[in-house]
């Protein structure tokens, strides 16, 4: 039998309103598309769904938690998930119904679905079909194909998943799991996110996330620096941790020995301590030194939209502070313009898929990232899924030396006083529902491997994501009624 995957990731399926990554417009969707593929599903020609981590989040789930270690509590989050995203559910459990295939893998944001009475819940959800759950920090293989999250090769969201599987056999005792240790990442989440997004829902859909959610934070809420350096902390710990545990393992280095680990955990945290350096200057309001940061060598991009949302009185000299900030802005967007350069991955990721493709696979797919990439690597191909999240991104005209200097101002100024504006914030929110899609012969031979843009209304592969910057359309999540026209965004 000839087999299509299709290999979606980062749903990020729940939330109250206000913390919903994934909106009511993604939510539908979604469920379109999963009853596109079902469809696809045919005699002799499997159809062969893998949601590749991060398809629920539990960290946007009241009360929050980088870890919801008690199970029954777990599984009521999870059932207020399938609540608010009932389509996508229903979708889903229509697809295991027709016989067709589905794999689930447990990314960082949901380790909860590993637990015993949760996985039961997930697949009672689901039906009884042709379902398959991993969550032992497995990951999906299926001739040349290997699918990840991705999570893995994040030094802040690298999941202890040995913690993980001793915490699962207590729990199946009737003991506790106070011992584990969530990762930084969902401490980051959890401790400073989550405060910050009742006011600012956007937060954590600007990308490039890395370089600009740090210091974004620290000027929004001074008062949350010193949390975030804390966190810092936590990440120097669970870097060390993690050199250890992969010591042994295929993916590290046995013979290392405590001088290059000591080497190896100082330059894993280098871009981190950077990014805190910032987020303290931001958070203190020193000005001459973010002026330095504005056009030196520091940390890329990081300090500038702590500017655009400094407490500076844009109404003063504003066209003037807007010129000087789209001067700086244009000097340090490098960063951004790499993040969506459909044909560019960051090294961590594209250095594990090519260990992987050493090993024999020619496919590497993984999400975790949120943004969709196509890289050809030496004997095989990387690709990522993408997010089925919303997406946020500076203005286009900020960055293009084509553009007119008063179109650009104003989009810029638009930009920061909505951002402001919880109100005005869902103009600049979009999708961009993206989804790899590898074809494979009888003998599990490799035909295809891409990445496509799911369009509602047109063929499932008619789309294919185009090579360079990653296409933002306008939103489609605009409150009803609103009819000025939109500022371009990327």
């Amino acid at each position: 039998m000839a087999t299509q995957v299709f290999v979606i990731s980062d749903l990020h399926l729940g939330g109250a309103p206000g913390f919903q990554m994934c909106s009511p417009a993604g939510r539908k969707l979604l469920a379109e598309f999963v009853r596109s593929v079902t469809a696809l599903h045919l005699p002799g020609l499997d159809a062969h769904l893998v949601i590749a981590g991060d398809a629920v989040d539990f960290l946007a789930e009241d009360p929050s938690s980088a870890f919801t270690a008690d199970e029954a509590e777990a599984v009521r989050k999870l059932d207020l998930i399938f609540e608010h995203s009932a389509e996508p559910w229903a979708a889903l459990a229509a697809h295991v119904a027709a016989g067709a295939p589905l794999t689930v893998l447990v990314g960082n944001h949901d380790i909860e679905l590993s637990l015993p009475a949760v996985r039961r819940r997930l697949l009672q959800r689901l039906g009884v079909g042709r379902v398959e759950l991993l969550y032992d920090d497995e990951a999906f293989a299926l001739g040349p194909l290997l699918v990840e999250h991705g999570n893995r090769y994040d030094d802040w969201n690298w999941v202890n998943h040995d913690q993980l599987r001793h915490a699962r056999r207590e729990l199946s005792r009737g003991g506790k799991a106070d011992f584990f240790e969530a990762q930084p990442g969902s401490q980051f989440v959890i401790q400073v996110m989550n405060h910050i997004k009742r006011d600012y829902p956007w937060v954590d859909l600007l990308k490039p996330e890395d370089s600009t959610v740090p210091p974004l934070l620290a000027v929004l809420r001074p008062d949350l620096a010193g949390i975030i350096r804390d966190v810092g902390g936590t990440a120097k710990h669970w870097i060390q941790m993690k050199l250890r545990a992969w010591g042994s393992s295929a993916d590290g280095d046995s013979t290392r020995d405590a001088a290059t680990e000591a080497a190896q955990i100082a330059e894993a945290m280098r871009p981190t301590e950077r990014r805190l350096e910032l987020a303290s200057a931001l958070a203190r309001s020193d000005d001459e030194w973010l002026a330095a940061q504005a056009v030196g060598d520091g940390t890329r991009g990081a300090g500038l939209l702590g500017l655009i949302l400094s407490r500076k009185d844009l109404t003063k000299d504003r066209k003037a502070f807007l010129g000087k900030l789209r001067e700086a802005l244009r000097v340090r967007l490098g960063n951004a313009a790499a993040a969506f350069d459909v044909n560019r991955e960051a090294r961590s990721y594209s250095e594990a898929a090519q260990r992987s493709i050493d090993r024999g696979f020619k496919v590497v797919v993984y999400g975790h990232t949120h943004l969709v990439k196509r890289v050809e690597l030496s004997g095989g191909r990387y690709l990522n899924t993408g997010t089925w999240a919303d997406l946020m991104r500076l203005p286009t005209s900020v960055a293009d030396d084509s553009a007119d200097e008063e179109t650009a101002l104003r989009e810029l100024g638009e930009f920061a006083d909505d951002l402001r504006n919880k109100a005005k914030i869902e103009r600049w929110r979009c999708q961009v529902p993206t989804f790899a899609r590898i074809e494979l012969g009888d003998d599990l031979s490799l035909r295809s491997a891409d990445v496509y843009r799911f369009r509602p209304g047109k063929a499932l592969l008619e789309t294919r994501v185009p090579d360079g910057q990653l296409e933002f359309d306008r939103t489609t999540t605009e409150p009803a009624g609103a009819t000025e026209r939109l500022p371009s965004s990327i």
